[in-house]
């Protein structure tokens, strides 16, 4: 039985600390370009008048950092 992509995408999903600038927040990915995107989401959710700074900055502007655990 093949089980759904977000399933799967959640078994192999690991806990990055993601920051951009003195923003930092910690989300779960299976690796750190997927980290990246959901930090964009999650960091636009919490400072939604930041948002078009947060969807403008490179790839690059992101410091990804695999968490133990």
């Amino acid at each position: 039985m093949n089980a759904p992509i977000s399933a799967k995408r959640k078994l192999k999903s690991k806990k990055f600390c993601v920051r951009l600038g003195f923003m930092k927040i910690v989300v779960e990915a299976s690796d750190p370009g997927h980290a990246v995107q959901q930090a964009r989401r999650q960091l636009a959710l919490e400072l939604p008048r930041h948002w078009d700074m947060i969807y403008s900055a490179q790839p690059g502007r992101f410091q990804v950092e695999p968490l133990e655990g």
